[in-house]
């Protein structure tokens, strides 16, 4: 990993919301010293958006640039709109 490029995506509450340097920079020096070449970020949308892409795909589904950007789009969980069948 020391050669590589990659990002390391943070995701949870307490690394996307709740953190105030506390938790995030002793990953991100951890991370600097295993690899330094490894890039940071936040995830910027929720986890289940990418639950939900990886389902598509495995069923065969192709996920269109509407929806793809739609799915981005959703930052809070409560933003995504409920169903019921």
């Amino acid at each position: 990993m020391e050669n590589d490029t990659f990002d390391v995506v943070l995701a949870g509450s307490l690394l996307t919301r709740g953190d105030r340097g506390w938790i995030r920079g002793p990953i991100e020096q951890a991370v600097k010293v295993a690899a330094p070449l490894a890039s940071i970020v936040t995830l910027s949308t929720e986890p289940v958006v990418g639950a939900v892409w990886s389902a598509m795909e495995e069923d065969g589904l192709t996920i269109s640039t509407e929806t793809y950007e739609r799915m981005r789009s959703y930052q809070e969980y409560d933003q995504i709109k409920q169903t019921t069948r």
